[in-house]
């Protein structure tokens, strides 16, 4: 046993009432007891003896107190071991009036549900997530016999309730402090399931139902029909009762029109399932002179008793170019009334963080995410697929509230430039490759691999991508990389290597860019310090300029021709587009075994004299 003492301060002449201690070990939440003081004691210590555990037990201590002002209410979280705790408590004003029941009479706000035709709803359970000015604190509350709760509150909260009941889907309501401040009693309607257009408030029409499995591959955008456990082709004759206990599934509501909002792994044990509410066609059009845009209006204020939503959007070919990019972004966000509390033209992505939005993939409410036309597993991170075939876009949104997704692009036959080859999904007025750039190490050695990472910009998009590819020296290898898109430019990396034995030097590279509509290519230049040049034989005499000897006194006199060049030197790795690997040229020098320009004046002198001799004999 802990014995917990301490003093509720912040109330001047007090009556303090009690303590009450909710007490949490593991998931159970045993009855709240009081666990210390008569009603209308003087003095603000107090003295609690509580179980502890070497391993701890968590409590939160709430205390209330009033005085002439009006009541108080403070909590702390403690947790009890096996030692003695000294804990202070301050105490702040309540939100409601005064109201008796429960652990303690003290100022409550009353909270009344009734269905949508005003009728009262009994059997509520209540999950309270109260933000206090000095922390956060979650509440369970049950009403079995009643139709409201009465919850203590503390000035300047917010709440959100998660409210679950037999009678209707489960809903989510936000209280801000504001309606907090000038209301004592807050009703709650809770409507029966049904799929409604919140543009009408009418139900909606030619809707279905699916109960899906949940797993990685059911959890796409077309699910087969191994994946379907359970079909309600009339969703508005639909029992909320018949899904209970039905476990972890997935819940998808598909509208005539094509609208698609789908819960992932939706928890079917503690709940029952979330109802949605969407526009059957666009709310809005927005045409400019060449962009189209449609807004939607969709939402759900379900608890998040699910993972993520996946949202499938139809739209027109006629009106939407498929050989441009799309993109999908919210032009509003509402509340659960929808009511606009965020506009793309009017607030920021701050606002949108403060909303409660921060897990979202923020481009949602900037400029946009592109969509890809090809498909890969959606994740809740945000991500978007445009499917051609079936004129449908998808995309995935952490949790659901009301909100109008945007899906904009252009209009066909006013994208940025006429389409070559519609079927390839490109469009530019002359499809270019503009400019390659590389980065790579300057320097390397011989027997190495090195990495260059590749980037290019185009005039073009095409979703038939391109090829890096790389053309080096004789006896090089280089690997390629494959560009899925080309969105006005891409980018990858692809590897070099040099080979064992090498020649120090400066080599040539080529980079080459290819698509289906161009391609370019551009050297770029790299040092390898690797073995040493052979030498050039150093026999070597150049023959005098102005005395042609005989070819018998040239092969006499001269051991080694001049090369003509010194190409015929160099090492000869030539490849397509690559100059011969360029070696520094060393000039002839005069060596010391070399034959000197003194000794040929001898020779010529010495070849005249014998020449003259002969004559003489004759």
């Amino acid at each position: 046993m802990v014995t917990v003492t301490g003093h509720m301060l912040g109330v001047t002449n007090a009556e303090y009432y009690n303590i009450t201690a909710y007490i949490g070990i593991g998931s159970i939440f045993p009855r709240d007891f009081n666990a210390a003081f008569n009603p209308q004691i003087s003095q603000d210590s107090y003295t609690l003896h509580l179980p502890g555990m070497p391993n701890g037990i968590r409590y939160v201590l709430i205390a209330y107190a009033k005085n002439d002002s009006g009541y108080y209410s403070g909590s702390v979280e403690i947790t009890a071991y096996s030692a003695d705790i000294q804990q202070d408590i301050t105490l702040y004003p309540l939100y409601g009036t005064y109201r008796t029941g429960g652990d303690v009479n003290t100022s409550k706000t009353r909270f009344v549900f009734v269905d949508d035709n005003g009728y009262n709803i009994t059997g509520v359970f209540v999950e309270a997530n109260i933000t206090e000015p000095t922390g956060s604190r979650t509440y369970i509350f049950s009403s079995q016999s009643q139709n409201y709760i009465d919850i203590p509150i503390i000035q300047g909260s917010s709440v959100i309730l998660n409210i679950f009941t037999p009678k209707s889907p489960p809903r989510k309501k936000t209280i801000s402090s504001t309606l907090l401040t000038s209301n004592d009693t807050i009703t709650l309607v809770l409507p029966k399931m049904e799929f409604k257009d919140p543009e009408t408030n009418s139900p909606l029409q030619n809707l279905s139902l699916k109960f899906i499995k949940s797993n990685s591959n059911c959890n796409t955008p077309y699910p087969s029909s191994d994946c379907i456990i359970y079909e309600v082709s009339n969703a508005s004759n639909f029992n909320p009762l018949k899904a209970l206990m039905a476990g972890n599934l997935n819940i998808r509501t598909e509208q005539k029109s094509g609208m698609v909002v789908e819960f992932i792994n939706v928890d079917l044990i503690n709940s029952g399932p979330p109802d949605a509410q969407f526009s059957p066609n666009a709310t809005e059009n927005i045409t400019t002179q060449d962009t189209f845009a449609e807004v939607w209006k969709v939402g759900s204020f379900a608890p998040e008793i699910y993972d993520y939503a996946l949202i499938g959007i139809p739209y027109n070919e006629s009106k939407l170019s498929e050989n441009a990019p799309v993109k999908t972004k919210f032009k509003y966000l509402y509340d659960d009334e929808f009511n606009v509390i965020w506009n793309a033209s009017v607030n920021s992505t701050s606002d949108v963080i403060a909303l409660g939005y921060g897990d979202f993939n923020l481009d949602y409410f900037g400029d946009g995410v592109t969509c890809s036309d090809t498909y890969t597993t959606l994740n809740p991170s945000g991500a978007c697929y445009r499917n051609t075939t079936d004129n449908m876009i998808w995309f995935i949104i952490s949790h659901f509230s009301g909100g109008a997704p945007q899906v904009e692009g252009y209009i066909p036959g006013q994208e940025p430039t006429p389409t070559p080859t519609p079927s390839e999904g490109a469009y530019s007025p002359s499809p270019e490759i503009t400019s390659i750039t590389a980065s790579y190490p300057p320097i390397v050695s011989e027997n190495t691999t090195f990495n260059v990472s590749v980037e290019f910009e185009a005039t073009f998009y095409s979703s038939l991508g391109a090829t890096i590819a790389v053309t080096t020296p004789e006896g090089w290898n280089s690997t390629s990389f494959k560009v899925g898109t080309v969105n006005y430019g891409g980018e990858g990396n692809v590897s070099v290597t040099v080979p064992k034995d090498e020649i120090t030097g400066n080599y040539t590279i080529t980079i080459c860019v290819e698509s289906s509509f161009d391609s370019k290519c551009e050297d770029f230049s790299i040092y390898v310090e690797g073995v040493a040049p052979e030498k050039t034989p150093t026999e070597t005499a150049t023959p005098s300029p102005e005395i042609t000897p005989t070819p018998e006194e040239t092969a006499t006199t001269t051991p080694t021709e001049t090369p003509t060049s010194m190409e015929t030197v160099t090492p000869t790795k030539t490849v397509e587009k690559m100059p011969t690997k360029p070696i520094q040229a060393e000039t002839p020098k005069e060596k010391p075994t070399q034959i000197q320009p003194g000794f040929e004046m001898i020779f010529a002198i010495a070849g005249l004299i014998a020449v003259a001799y002969l004559l003489r004999r004759k």
